[in-house]
């Protein structure tokens, strides 16, 4: 089993990557995430959501980006 990691953890080990995590948690307000299992990450969002789509059909997660989102970027 995968290791749950902060996302200060997170960020240091793959840095401005894409993340999809399982079995996250988030604050309170469910506006953080706190930590997760990191499932996969790329530096190719398209190719990330691509290359997992049928395998995390059905299940909870978390997709962020680890950088900075640059003015004129989105996160959905």
């Amino acid at each position: 089993m995968d290791e749950k990691l902060t996302w200060e953890e997170i960020k240091k080990k793959y840095p401005d990557e894409w993340v999809i995590l399982l079995d996250y948690e988030d604050d309170p307000a469910g506006a953080d995430v706190l930590s997760g299992i990191v499932f996969a990450h790329s530096s190719d969002e398209r190719e990330l959501l691509d290359s997992t789509k049928l395998a995390l059909t059905g299940k909870e997660r978390a997709i962020l980006y680890t950088g900075d989102i640059n003015e004129g970027n989105y996160v959905f």
